[in-house]
């Protein structure tokens, strides 16, 4: 793990390579169904588009997790104990991390992780500036594979897992359980999880005896077809990086976004569709395109509360220690989940 100074955060870098992006769009275009992994849409460019999109009105999730964490971080706080060790899992700007940094009793350390070194340096910097008691110690690292934490420099009580924005639903439910798995085993027999879930429209669990409003596809569909088209450019920039990056030769202007909601599947499905019979070169190599072939670039599963407690049961987080906090209309929840040695979760399981 390489460490690098930069006054007011020491920066702990796995560095992850380019050459791995190189490999997984070469690997993925190579496919008779061509996939580009969603994980590469975060360079610094795509970082920032993506803050326009959690800012548009077609958007709900960014919006209505913040308003859940604002009601409810105090609770949550109160559940998990005083100096803990709060790890981000895709940190991006921490704008929701901060309600609960301001929440929890003493935090020990933020350890925010994203795989965008110099948006990650940034906002860490931000955040120690704002919290000064509490040591931040960004990590550099691709968090869905193993790695290892920076060392502590305040000793903490617990460690508690931050994944938030939904982003679980980016994951296939094998993958879930494998990630939360590895998750369970970051915070330890004592540590806790904090997991943000967009929810499938057709469950409504809502505040009882409030006006609520159902979502539906079409709520689905205007979150990730916004009509200002910043989605379309927030996908289109994986062009924009492959040719930076990986001096690819792609015409731009000869793709479109789409997305679309499979319901036997559960998910929104993000394209990039060809306009036209053309080629895509990258290095050596060199991918051909039919007028109407696509490229998938993410999927956003919509799980129910039973999903949910399945993948995350298998994980090692008793279901009798968890907690669920949804807006008003039940369209998003934030649950949080205790691992079996946690000192609340020895008081409920006896």
């Amino acid at each position: 793990m390489k460490v690098v100074d930069f006054g007011k955060v020491r920066l702990y870098d796995l560095e992850p390579v380019v050459e791995s992006f190189f490999e997984q769009v070469v690997a993925g275009l190579s496919q008779r169904s061509k996939t580009i992994p969603c994980k590469f849409f975060y360079d610094a460019k795509g970082a920032d588009i993506f803050g326009e999109i959690t800012r548009l009105s077609e958007y709900y999730p960014t919006r209505l997790e913040t308003q859940i964490m604002e009601d409810m971080a105090g609770v949550m706080a109160r559940t998990l104990g005083e100096r803990v060790r709060l790890v981000e899992f895709g940190s991006g700007s921490s704008v929701k991390t901060r309600l609960l940094l301001t929440a929890l009793t003493q935090p020990a350390s933020y350890v925010p992780i994203d795989i965008s070194r110099e948006y990650l340096v940034e906002n860490a910097i931000r955040v120690q500036e704002e919290y000064p008691e509490t040591v931040v110690q960004p990590l550099c690292a691709d968090y869905t594979q193993d790695f290892e934490l920076p060392p502590e420099t305040v000793e903490s009580r617990c460690t508690v897992a931050y994944f938030p924005g939904s982003t679980i639903g980016n994951f296939s439910v094998d993958e879930a359980r494998e990630f939360l798995t590895m998750v369970a085993r970051c915070v330890g027999e004592d540590g806790a999880l904090i997991l943000g879930v967009d929810r499938y429209p057709a469950e409504h669990h809502g505040i009882e005896g409030s006006h609520q409003k159902h979502k539906t596809i079409d709520d689905l569909h205007w979150a990730y077809n916004d009509a200002a088209g910043v989605t379309a450019r927030f996908n289109l920039n994986l062009f924009e990086r492959m040719r930076s990056e990986l001096g690819a030769e792609v015409d731009i202007d000869g793709f479109e976004h789409e997305a679309i909601f499979d319901e036997l599947a559960s998910r929104i499905e993000m394209r990039l569709i060809s306009k036209k019979e053309q080629v895509i070169k990258v290095g050596d190599h060199e991918f051909s395109f039919a007028k109407g072939e696509w490229i998938i670039t993410e999927h956003s599963h919509k799980y129910d509360s039973r999903a949910v407690e399945r993948i995350v049961a298998h994980a090692g987080f008793p279901l009798q220690c968890a907690q669920a906090f949804s807006d008003d209309d039940g369209w998003f929840v934030v649950y949080l989940f205790l691992r079996p040695g946690h000192p609340h979760a020895k008081a409920i399981l006896g």
